[in-house]
């Protein structure tokens, strides 16, 4: 099983999360194992404060693409259950929380960059789009925006 993660989760994000006012889950950590870079095609990237978001988006114009980077994880079935759960609350859209859910876990097809190969992974993506008052981060890349933002 993998999951598939652009923003506070990733490792490259580490060095920011003391800049956070929430605490991130260390399930990864403990639990998965790190694939490498990954990309989502078909999805836009928001800032939206202290974190990211990202909804499907159909290209304006022939060619054009939309590609989110991030990082890819697997996990055994074993711990599916929890890590997911762990992660579901993170996001806010475990079954518990209110609704309504600003993101909600689907599944996607992401391209594995170090193992050059198409995988099935969990994704967390926002339920709706976001207005206009929230800035697109063209790169598709997180870690990018936040060294240009930081620096």
């Amino acid at each position: 099983m993998f999951v598939f993660v652009y923003g506070t989760l990733r490792n490259a994000y580490k060095e920011y999360r003391h800049l956070l006012d929430f605490q991130v889950p260390d399930v990864l950590d403990k639990y998965a194992v790190y694939r490498g870079l990954a990309k989502l095609s078909g999805y836009q990237m928001w800032s939206l404060g202290s974190y990211p978001g990202i909804f499907p988006v159909a290209p304006k114009e022939e060619g054009e693409r939309f590609t989110v980077t991030g990082e890819l994880f697997s996990f055994e079935a074993n711990v599916a259950d929890f890590l997911l759960a762990t992660l579901d609350d993170y996001e806010g859209c475990h079954p518990l929380n209110a609704l309504p859910h600003e993101y909600e876990r689907a599944t996607e097809i992401v391209f594995a960059v170090e193992e050059q190969d198409y995988v099935t992974s969990w994704i967390y993506r926002l339920t709706t789009r976001p207005s206009s008052t929230y800035p697109v981060i063209s790169s598709g890349d997180y870690s990018t925006f936040l060294v240009t933002k930081y620096q």
